[in-house]
């Protein structure tokens, strides 16, 4: 699965990690598992 992100969204998400630097992290493996596998349980979508 391709996650596709516009430049407003780049935008937003580089303002977010000013503010909240500790979350980069937490964020790429999320942004993995969700392209792997986007129904795994621990991303609870459903």
């Amino acid at each position: 699965m391709t996650l596709v992100r516009d430049e407003q969204y780049i935008k937003i998400e580089q303002k977010f990690f000013k503010k909240h630097p500790k979350l980069i992290d937490k964020y790429g493996r999320v942004l993995k598992k969700l392209q792997i596998d986007p129904f795994d349980p621990s991303l609870k979508t459903h």
